[in-house]
């Protein structure tokens, strides 16, 4: 009988080193109570979402009504954004806040101004009285092209009431060195700076990068505007003013994080020479390579609205400046 062996030994275990069970700790029972009602409500509203529904019907549906919900939610907190950065910016205060993230046109939020191009304010400067019939046609077919351009009235002269209260309230006078110290100025170059100091103070208060000012003798097709306007999506300019139009200040976009420079040189040095002169000598202006637009008429002196008006006095506009009321316009004889 063949001698036996020593018996097998069992083979040797393998420890496995098994993970800590992970600590969760139990919620508190107000808070747990509010989570089963919450798992409870969602599981209750698939169940009635199932039974109702037909059995071709997608199972994500539900899903993107809610999603379809959070994006609205989205929009209407987008537009109350740019509403409280509208009401809290300051019309001529130094920019301190940065802007709203670049937005397309949006819906009227307040009475006026309230269209927007991408990333700009665009509006023509015009008067809706006194403009002449060929420059009110002009400015209707602007806005067919582009709904989004608003309408900026103009000041009608250096002694329309929008004139000389915004020169009283922001201190600002005629030189009397202006141009060359002859010791008058034209009328309508009054109310040409007028106009220009209040559009830069309307362009401060607006939720965008830049705004844009057209002059209502400059026609602008569609395709122009479209192109200018994508442009201002990423556009840079290293000055406050960049010229896009044929002459001077037909077409202007403007930075509006520096407008409130030319507003601080204009209280400071006052008026002192016409605007395109004044600010070119500060080189505040850039020119596009490409220019946009066609003026309606060769822009002469014969129907330059400007030279139509009177010669002033500057010692004599100045004082009427002075002693104007803010309630009502004053009636003053120059």
């Amino acid at each position: 009988m063949p001698e036996l062996g020593p018996d097998p030994q069992p083979p040797a275990r393998t420890h496995i080193l098994e993970a800590p069970p992970i600590f969760r700790p139990r919620p508190p029972s107000g808070v747990l109570k509010v989570q089963q009602q919450a798992s409870h409500a969602q599981s209750s509203e698939l169940q009635q979402h199932f039974a109702t529904s037909s059995l071709t019907q997608p199972i994500e549906s539900l899903a993107d009504s809610r999603l379809q919900q959070s994006a609205v939610a989205l929009q209407i907190d987008s537009v109350e954004k740019q509403v409280s950065y509208r009401q809290e910016a300051s019309p001529i205060a130094a920019d301190h806040n940065p802007p709203p993230p670049p937005s397309t046109t949006v819906s009227s939020v307040t009475q006026k101004d309230t269209l927007y191009g991408i990333n700009s304010w665009w509006a023509v400067i015009t008067h809706s009285t006194n403009a002449p019939s060929d420059r009110k046609a002009n400015v209707a077919q602007l806005q067919r092209n582009a709904p989004f351009i608003n309408i900026f009235e103009a000041s009608w002269g250096g002694l329309d009431h929008s004139c000389t209260t915004f020169l009283k309230k922001h201190n600002i006078r005629v030189s009397p060195q202006y141009w060359h110290g002859e010791g008058t100025i034209e009328e309508g170059k009054v109310g040409h700076w007028c106009s220009f100091l209040r559009f830069l103070v309307e362009c401060q208060s607006k939720p965008v990068d830049f705004c844009v000012s057209i002059e209502d003798d400059l026609k602008l097709n569609r395709y122009e505007i479209a192109k200018l306007n994508a442009l201002l999506e990423f556009h840079r300019i290293p000055t406050p003013m960049e010229r896009f139009g044929p002459g001077m200040d037909t077409l202007v976009v403007y930075d509006r994080k520096q407008v409130h420079l030319m507003i601080q040189d204009s209280k400071i040095q006052q008026i002192q020479n016409p605007v395109d002169i004044m600010f070119g000598q500060l080189g505040y202006y850039t020119r596009a390579a490409e220019p946009y637009g066609q003026l309606i008429n060769d822009n002469s002196q014969e129907t330059s609205l400007i030279r139509t008006m009177r010669q002033l006095d500057i010692n004599e506009f100045n004082t009427v400046v002075d002693n104007t009321q803010h309630v009502a316009p004053i009636v003053a004889t120059l």
